[in-house]
């Protein structure tokens, strides 16, 4: 292996020396490869923005760790940093997992505004895509509107913004963005469709990240308590 570029990936699990403060042991650590990219990255949450959104994410880290779902993350973080009004950029698919979400936010005091993908039924002949090109060739199509998503929340005056189920290219350029409206990324499987955010109709649903979702219990302790408030 080149030792030009960090390998993270690599690093054997009884190592990640970062992890317990110490000093990197293996040559494809960034520590030892760009160690002035990481001074200058460290001098960045000088900036008041970044600080209290990093200390506020800590702290939200810490109390739920492996047991709250995604969307209690989400209402935790936003109150905690004293967010009014949400965004939900849905993928068209998504819309009834929306529908679940905005309803759960809403309990929470929140204001939210919610987009779907294919807004404003842009053919995709106008991106030049050709006929072949389309999921379902023969057919009308209608673009995925990410940069209309972010602009109509950016008008309606929302704060925090939640990617629901966009394609990876999509919610790309979604991230475009102002710094000012914060965005999280909940991702979709395109074979099923289903979301891994607690938000899941499915039986038993499967964990990404052990943050994602602890299991049908506390998925359903979460959402009777959002549909009590």
């Amino acid at each position: 292996m080149k030792y030009e570029d960090p390998a993270c990936a690599y690093c054997p699990d009884n190592v990640r020396a970062c992890r317990a403060g110490e000093s990197a042991e293996r040559g494809h650590c960034p520590t030892k490869i760009d160690p002035d990219s990481i001074h200058d990255a460290a001098s960045k949450y000088d900036d008041a923005w970044v600080r209290r959104i990093s200390q506020i994410s800590t702290v939200v880290e810490a109390a739920g760790y492996c047991k709250w779902t995604r969307v209690q993350e989400i209402c935790e973080f936003a109150k905690r940093m004293g967010f009014k009004k949400i965004g939900i950029a849905t993928c068209i698919s998504f819309v009834d997992h929306a529908k679940i979400l905005s309803g759960i936010l809403e309990s929470h005091g929140f204001e939210v505004a919610s987009v779907a993908c294919k807004h404003g039924g842009i053919p995709k002949e106008e991106l030049g895509i050709r006929d072949e090109e389309k999921v379902r060739p023969g057919n009308y199509e209608a673009i995925c509107n990410p940069v209309g998503q972010a602009e109509l929340f950016k008008r309606a005056g929302c704060e925090f913004n939640v990617v629901l189920g966009l394609c990876v290219g999509h919610a790309r350029c979604f991230s475009t963005t102002p710094r000012d409206q914060l965005r999280y990324w909940c991702p979709k499987t395109e074979c099923w469709h289903t979301t891994r955010s607690g938000l899941s109709t499915w039986p038993i649903p499967i964990t990404v990240s052990c943050g994602d979702l602890t299991g049908r219990r506390s998925r359903r302790r979460f959402l009777s308590r959002a549909a009590a408030a």
